[in-house]
């Protein structure tokens, strides 16, 4: 006896057990990573969806997939369109309404497994009401049938709670970590010698969120780009900064210009180069469009993971860099919601690449009034910043480009603050022990 899922006008009163969002989940997921429409496609059946319209854009991924073909808005319609179940689905509007969801691979085994749960469970629904009609036949095959698909069903259950994949896939992992023949971890240097001696890794791990909190003019692009990210594209590297605004893009790609060439921003703004700057000014533009760079404005942690997701298959990916993340809207009524979203969101990309993310941030308006060293707690969105951050930073800076660095109490690292000579008075820098804000180098140098 074949498993059909149950229409909802078969079950008048009560609806068929069902997630709609998981589906969503599930289906969004596959927009933005191959690996994910592996996993659904090796998991779920178009049977075990719900809602029929989903069963439709499943089948129109599950053939793309089937030929290689990339998995788009695009490429789904037309799949749609020449099996004659575009209108049925609910066209485009349906299609471009999966780009919203926060779907990530991540998260993809547990919404799986929600999918699989409501499917078993509808399987039983219709199992039970089989058996009801078959007791009160008097044919004894359509009985021992209904009996069967009942121990079926149950069966099924049992096997859809069992361990999860990626419990078992984690194991193996941390075990074959700890082999000799295992490759290196991934990790990319802070461009500050002590701290990375004093992190676990020797740096930035693979699959962390890093975020490093400081008040406007501190430092916060001159240790993204000139201690971290510059290194990562001068080895050939790949690098997605997101600026998030028009302004800062162009405020970037001016900083990252003046730092290669060595000509002064006081020099460019008054259009006061000599001819030799001019020229090491052309070289530096040549340079910087030889990198593996892309810096866009994306407005939502959503946007930020797709183009992410695509730069990873195209030429691959080394480093997400987010600058920065109070100015990163997910369409949440409050700011708090919004900061959660995008850590999750963050947390989840650097998981599924397997790359180091390092978002900046700015403390609250309290917290800089008040001129105290900041802290975790001092950031916009703290909550969700302590609970979702791998490692957390603070960036100090003092009288004359004096600067420093603190980590804060983290997951992966134990606090500690450079330089340790150093005293501060109110969060400020008295004296910095040769660490300094270098505005050519654009980068926080270590003596």
């Amino acid at each position: 006896m074949s498993y059909e899922p149950p229409h909802p006008a078969d079950q008048p009163g009560i609806k068929p057990p069902h997630s709609l969002d998981a589906e969503r989940e599930c289906l969004a997921a596959a927009f933005i990573s191959d690996i994910a429409m592996d996993k659904l496609a090796a998991k779920l059946t178009p049977a075990a969806l719900y809602d029929e319209r989903h069963q439709r854009i499943y089948r129109a991924m599950l053939a793309l997939h089937g030929r290689t073909v990339p998995i788009d808005i695009v490429t789904v319609s037309q799949e749609m369109r020449d099996l004659g179940t575009y209108d049925a689905a609910g066209g485009g509007r349906a299609v471009s309404g999966l780009l919203d969801r926060a779907g990530t691979v991540s998260n993809l085994e547990h919404y799986i497994g929600i999918v699989l749960e409501k499917a078993t469970r509808r399987r039983i629904q219709l199992a039970a009401k089989q058996l009801d009609v078959a007791v009160h036949s008097y044919n004894d095959g359509d009985l021992e049938a209904a009996i069967l698909e009942v121990e079926e069903a149950k069966q099924h259950r049992i096997d859809t709670l069992a361990p999860t994949e990626s419990w078992a896939l984690a194991t193996r992992e941390n075990v074959a970590a700890l082999d000799d023949d295992a490759p290196p971890r991934k990790v990319i240097s802070s461009g500050i010698g002590p701290l990375d001696h004093h992190l676990p890794g020797g740096g930035f791990e693979a699959g962390w969120l890093v975020v490093a909190i400081a008040p406007p003019k501190v430092g916060k692009t001159s240790f993204a780009f000139g201690n971290v990210t510059r290194p990562v594209l001068e080895k050939g590297g790949s690098v997605l900064y997101a600026a998030l605004s028009d302004a800062g893009v162009r405020r970037l790609n001016l900083k990252m210009l003046c730092a290669v060439s060595g000509v002064p921003d006081r020099a460019v703004k008054r259009r006061d180069m000599t001819s030799n700057q001019h020229q090491a000014w052309a070289a530096a533009a040549d340079t910087i469009q030889g990198w593996k760079l892309q810096v866009e404005r994306l407005r939502s942690a959503r946007d930020i993971a797709l183009c992410a997701h695509t730069m990873s298959r195209r030429v691959g990916l080394d480093l997400v860099v987010v600058d920065y993340i109070q100015r990163v809207r997910n369409g949440e009524r409050e700011s708090h919601q919004d900061i959660a979203v995008t850590m999750s969101t963050l947390q989840d990309l650097a998981a599924d690449l397997q790359v180091p993310v390092l978002a900046l941030s700015q403390p609250s308006l309290d917290a800089r009034r008040n001129k105290k060293t900041i802290t975790a707690a001092d950031a916009k969105g703290s909550g969700a910043i302590e609970e979702d951050a791998d490692l957390l930073l603070s960036l100090l800076r003092g009288k004359d480009g004096a600067g420093g660095i603190a980590v804060l109490p983290s997951r992966e690292a134990q606090e500690h603050v450079w330089p340790a000579e150093d005293q501060t008075v109110g969060g400020r820098l008295i004296s910095a022990c040769g660490w300094r804000w270098d505005s050519r180098t654009l980068r926080l140098e270590v003596p």
